[in-house]
This record gives C-alpha cells, structure tokens and sequence, in this order.
C-alpha cells in the first residue's frame, strides 16, 4: 500500500511538475508586389524577375522564448529568433521563392546576423504623429546562379498607432493584420566586394495585407520524457494493484 502512494505520489508529482515550455510560434503573411527600386546602386542592377502587383505569400517560425539582446524604454531587440523563414511570389509561387535564415554572410563591418527582430515605442512619424513599430529581418539563400557576393535578405514590418509596446511583451504575443496600419515586405540583392564593402543594391517593395498567427503549441521533447515518466508510474502502481487482487 505505501508503494502504492508514493508511486503515485511521484507520478502526479512529475505531470504536474512538468515545464510550460515556450514553443515555436507559425506565422503566415501575404500581399502584392508594388515597385522595384535600385537606390544608390551604381550600375549594379538584379532583376529579379517579379513583376509589379504579383501575389506572395509567406511563413515563418519565431522561437518565443527569446530573450531580447537589447532593450530600453523606446525600443525592444531580438537576434536569431527566426528558425524558419519561407516567401513564394506567383499565384502558385512560380515566379520567384525564397528561403532562410542563412546565418552570417558578409564578413564585418557589413554582416548581418540571420536573423533580428525590433519593436519601437513611440516613433515618430509623419505629421508628427507617433506609431509603434515591428521589423523583422532576415538573411536569405540565394537563386541558384546568384554571382558569390551577392546576398538575398528580407525586411517584413508593420506600424501601429496602437499601443504594440503593451501588447506585444513576448514574441508569442505578435498581434495580427487587425492591430497594423501599415505593413509591408522588402526583398534586397546586395552587391558587396571581396573585402565586404558594400556596392550597390536592388530592392523590391511590397505592400502586406495579412499577418496571422497559424501555429497550436506541441510540448517540447524533454516535456514529453516527464509525460512519459508520470504516465509510467500510473501504469506501475495499476499493475501492481491488478496483481494483488489475483493473488487475494
């Protein structure tokens, strides 16, 4: 009998006891396409092959239990929370795809870590309004062809005149199309030289129009280990029950 409650005792222990991990966080985005633009690039020139107002659509995955590298009371920073990241432009994405993160690709002072994420307080904006801000980067393989210093990266960002600073403390708290004014996706190939300096760059420009979260929370393995060990003791202590009643 004393067997019997302490292997229960253990076993409600271990299922009770066991940890609320945080989990990778799915989200997908969407929208069109709306310029191409070659800033500062010289004669460097991608074309990448996407045309004005092409749909895209996207996903990535963001590791909730991050911890920000840097934060203050106007901005809140994230490296390397990105674990996935996928963009198809075309109605079945035969136009252009894109996958990341590729991790550090250009040798400093240019480098980039495969991925960050930044949320502002209060920016302010045109008209002298201020607007809350989420920016999520990334570093992306290139097109099989791509010329060796030549780098693909993302920019995907919203603005908010709500208040995203309360509403988003965590990054499994990243709020849908509903909380954005604006939203957009930018798409650069960036020309750097053999010492990393940068050259020139095109970028194409999109204007995003849905953002949602898709993913249910799965326990994480070493979760499913003390799962295991509880239900394991339950299954003990009914075997030992069914074989003492046989043997009265």
């Amino acid at each position: 009998m004393r067997l019997k409650l302490v292997a229960a005792a253990l076993s409600f222990a271990v299922l009770s006891s066991a940890p609320a991990r945080a989990v990778p966080i799915t989200y997908e985005f969407s929208g069109t396409t709306n310029g191409t633009s070659v800033p500062w690039a010289g004669d460097f020139y991608v074309d990448m092959g996407i045309d004005h107002l092409t749909p895209f659509s996207g996903q990535f995955v963001l590791e909730s239990d991050t911890a920000p590298y840097y934060q203050d009371s106007t901005q809140k920073n994230f490296f390397d929370q990105m674990l996935s990241f996928t963009v198809a432009f075309g109605a079945t994405g035969g136009n252009a795809s894109f996958s990341g993160p590729q991790g550090l690709q250009v040798p400093p002072p240019w480098g980039w870590n495969s991925s960050s994420l930044g949320i502002g307080n209060d920016v302010p904006g045109g008209g002298g309004a201020l607007f809350d801000q989420w920016s999520l980067y990334g570093s992306l393989a290139e097109p099989a062809g791509t010329p060796a210093n030549v780098y693909y990266r993302f920019e995907l960002w919203g603005t908010s005149s709500a208040p995203l600073w309360d509403v988003m403390p965590e990054l499994d708290a990243l709020p849908g199309t509903d909380v954005f004014g604006t939203m957009g996706f930018n798409l650069w190939a960036t020309l750097y030289d053999d010492n990393g300096g940068w050259i020139g760059e095109t970028r194409l420009s999109s204007h995003v129009t849905e953002l949602n979260r898709v993913a249910t929370a799965v326990p994480e393995p070493d979760t499913w280990v003390l799962v295991a060990i509880g239900l394991g003791g339950l299954i003990l202590v009914r075997r030992r029950s069914t074989a003492a009643s046989r043997a009265s």
